[in-house]
């Protein structure tokens, strides 16, 4: 209800949600150690890949994703972090798509709408886009 009404990462909006994942391709992470990373997070969906998956890659996702996307790839909602282990993408559905994305993610931005629809509607769709995640 919060982001529908407040948006997300939506400068005219003070109560917008921020949430924001790291460039890891910035120095944080090597070129090589970001596809390892993405080959296990391939792995955690099931997609096919030429990345392999490996120790290296799980150690490296359980250091520096975990935190966020959890333990298993589940996501944590209330981080506005998705799950990666549901093959649902974002940002394309490749192997190459999760190395950019890790490198130089792509963070989206949603309006306001409190403004535009006012309380009840606001908290209609919340009820219906709550009820499309089976409640959850």
């Amino acid at each position: 209800m919060t982001t529908i009404a407040h948006g997300a990462r939506y400068a005219q909006d003070e109560d917008t949600h921020i949430d924001d994942m790291p460039a890891f391709g910035n120095d944080i992470l090597t070129a090589d150690e970001i596809k390892a990373v993405a080959g296990y997070v391939a792995s955690l969906s099931g997609m096919q890949s030429d990345l392999p998956v490996t120790d290296q890659g799980k150690t490296l996702f359980e250091d520096n994703c975990a935190a966020c996307h959890g333990d298993m790839g589940q996501g944590i909602p209330d981080l506005g972090a998705p799950p990666l282990n549901n093959a649902i993408w974002l940002y394309g559905d490749t192997p190459e798509a999760i190395v950019a994305q890790v490198t130089a993610p792509h963070m989206g931005t949603m309006p306001a709408w409190q403004g535009k629809l006012g309380d009840t509607a606001v908290k209609e769709l919340a009820v219906y886009v709550h009820g499309l995640g089976g409640g959850q």
